[in-house]
């Protein structure tokens, strides 16, 4: 009897060896399948379908870099036409108290429009010509043309 108690603790630890290594052997097989399905997928990402056609991480960088040269063109637009507003206005402001300066009456005009009122007439060149040539003075939108004075001050 006591053989067979023996074998029976000797038998227990000897089948729970082998279950562990049957499991081992089950886990790196699995571990291996799944390491080579995921390098097939990565190849098969990578690598083109055909030979004109390019590979679908290929269609991916490409379209990203068209996305961030747009984005980056958009920006640069966008501060050049910033710069190019702000020195139009600055002409338009010129032009603007270049034609008050002439003129006494469009220089008291101009200190009695209002700032919106001024602003659209800055915006517009024309307007500040046309400003002028009521208040009497010369219209600096057409750069030295002879202005002539209303109706009721001819002779």
């Amino acid at each position: 009897m006591f053989w067979l108690v023996l074998a029976g603790f000797v038998s227990i630890p000897l089948a729970f060896v082998i279950a562990l290594v049957i499991v081992h052997r089950w886990y790196e097989r699995e571990k291996e399948s799944i390491r080579q399905e995921l390098l097939d997928a990565l190849r098969q990402a990578l690598t083109s379908p055909e030979k004109d056609v390019p590979s679908p991480v290929a269609i991916l960088a490409d379209q990203l870099a068209t996305l961030f040269a747009q984005r980056t063109i958009q920006a640069v637009k966008a501060t050049l036409g910033g710069v190019e507003k702000e020195v139009a206005r600055g002409e338009q402001l010129a032009m603007f108290e270049e034609a008050a300066g002439s003129s006494p009456w469009l220089g008291l005009i101009a200190g009695m429009i209002p700032k919106k009122l001024r602003n659209q007439l800055m915006r517009n060149p024309q307007m500040v010509g046309a400003l002028a040539k009521l208040a009497g003075g010369t219209n600096h939108s057409d750069k030295g043309a002879e202005v002539t004075p209303p109706r009721r001050h001819r002779e």
